[in-house]
């Protein structure tokens, strides 16, 4: 006879429990992104799917921003923080990381395109030490390469003689020789004319007081001495700073904003007084410019929001680059090194929903116009105005004037939506990528072989693949993602 529990047991009506409607969804994890803009895909890929909803995107966005964005304050920004930094004879760091990025490349060119270590840059600058206007060296197949430094003023020449700071900008040196070592445009071009069997005389220029927007210049001296500009290169140190431009009369006003497609009426104004301060006017002029930006973001298409963004990039290249296309805007901080470029920027604002707003300063009353993120509200790029009284200079000993200025200043959200990843390892220390042949005959040169996959993009031009790069073969640019992506699904040739 069976005990009562198992005849329960076989009698009962059991309950089966319902199936799952959908498997288990794994919820996307912020810390697991390696970088802002692939978190924001990948966000952005889920709530189109509906793997997540609109208010857990929310809540993972702003975990997203938190993580990647750098905090500022608002009473005491970078700019106030940072600009006081000086070195030991009193000219500022942010020129002598110029020159640092300036020898850092004539040493990548003078290696014909080896990785470098930062004694080279340490050697370079002991160099100057001795002779503050530069110095040539050639490569390892006897062309020359001229390291050039436009900045001669009595402070930055002592600073240069003064070889302590050179223990004082260790960080800086160790990010720009990291920059030069990863940065794939600089090795292509270093290693083409080592490489290239025709004598060549390769220019690297600190531009000083002819900087004329662009901080380093990488240029080939032609027959007739004159130097033909190959890139461009902005040093950027402890500022986030891409302008800083004197408007000093409602017409220079009129003029500065012309690029962002912005008519200023200039009837409408007073003359700019530099007795004082135009916190009044400035404040006005910002306000139109606010409003001239708001009728293109809200209109009711995509067509407003791309004039404003095609105007705002125009405006920001007129700014920093005179209007150059071919640029690289390298930022040093802490022994490390980012890259922005334009094109890239242009390529991410597409993801982002933009609004522009006119701000003040508490303290000073100064207007702002400030482009965001409208639903970050995370800081794109910020037009300041600022007013210096008139004053007497101790050091230059004579009464300087007042100045009204416009400043632009990048954001978090510009670095970020800029800046170009590089899939190369970075370290100190490397080695080179390609191994040289050994010579059939003696006294011969060893020729390094690399194996380059070549194509045409979707732009007609062609393009040759540097480790996990695709470079224009005419202009060292990098393929934009576009370009890139349909680079890496077309048939390829191989070229040595």
């Amino acid at each position: 006879m069976k005990p009562w529990f198992e005849k329960e047991l076989a009698e009962a009506d059991i309950l089966k429990f319902p199936d799952p409607k959908a498997k288990v969804i794994r919820m996307p994890n912020v810390q697991s992104y390696p970088d802002f803009i692939t978190g924001v895909q990948d966000l952005q890929a889920n709530l189109k799917n509906g793997t997540i909803s609109q208010e857990t995107y929310d809540k993972l966005y702003t975990d997203l921003i938190h993580r990647f964005m750098k905090k500022e304050s608002f009473d005491t920004p970078w700019y106030l923080r940072e600009e006081t930094r000086k070195l030991r004879q009193g000219s500022s760091r942010g020129v002598y990381n110029e020159i640092i990025l300036a020898v850092a490349i004539f040493s990548k060119f003078k290696n014909g395109g080896a990785d470098i270590e930062k004694e080279a840059i340490e050697e370079g600058l002991k160099k100057l030490s001795s002779n503050p206007v530069g110095f040539q060296s050639e490569n390892n197949e006897g062309d020359l390469v001229q390291c050039v430094i436009g900045d001669r003023g009595p402070k930055i020449t002592k600073d240069l003689q003064d070889t302590e700071n050179i223990k004082l900008m260790s960080q800086e040196i160790l990010g720009n020789t990291l920059f030069v070592n990863a940065d794939i445009t600089t090795e292509k071009l270093s290693t083409l004319y080592a490489t290239n069997e025709k004598p060549d005389n390769i220019v690297v220029k600190q531009m000083g007081g002819e900087r004329s927007k662009i901080d380093v210049l990488l240029g080939y001296q032609q027959s007739d001495k004159t130097i033909k500009k190959i890139k461009g290169y902005s040093a950027k140190t402890f500022s986030d700073r891409l302008d800083n431009s004197d408007v000093n009369t409602i017409e220079s006003v009129a003029e500065y904003f012309e690029p962002f497609g912005i008519n200023i009426d200039v009837t409408k104004y007073k003359e700019v007084n530099k007795k004082v301060s135009g916190t009044k006017l400035f404040t006005d002029v910002f306000k139109d410019v606010t409003e001239v930006g708001k009728k293109l973001l809200n209109q009711d298409n995509d067509s407003g929001e791309r004039t404003f963004i095609n105007a705002m990039m125009k405006f920001i290249k007129t700014k920093m680059t005179g209007g150059d296309e071919d640029f690289l805007m390298v930022e040093i901080k802490a022994g490390e090194f980012t890259t922005h470029d334009f094109q890239i920027l242009v390529d991410n604002l597409d993801k982002f929903d933009l609004d522009i707003a006119l701000r003040t300063y508490k303290r000073s009353g100064q207007p702002m116009v400030q482009i965001i993120d409208k639903k970050s509200k995370q800081l794109l790029l910020q037009l300041r105005y600022s007013y210096s009284a008139e004053r007497f200079s101790p050091s230059e000993k004579r009464t300087l004037k007042g100045r009204h200025r416009i400043f632009a200043d990048a954001g978090p959200l510009f670095k970020n939506l800029s800046k170009v990843d590089y899939d190369k390892p970075i370290q100190q220390k490397t080695q080179p990528k390609t191994t040289p042949t050994t010579p059939t005959t003696p006294g011969a040169k060893p020729q390094i072989t690399p194996q380059q996959k070549t194509a045409v993009g979707n732009d007609g031009q062609r393009y040759r693949h540097y480790g996990a790069q695709w470079i224009n073969d005419k202009t060292g640019r990098i393929a934009t993602r576009g370009v890139a992506d349909y680079l890496d699904k077309s048939p390829v040739g191989t070229q040595a």
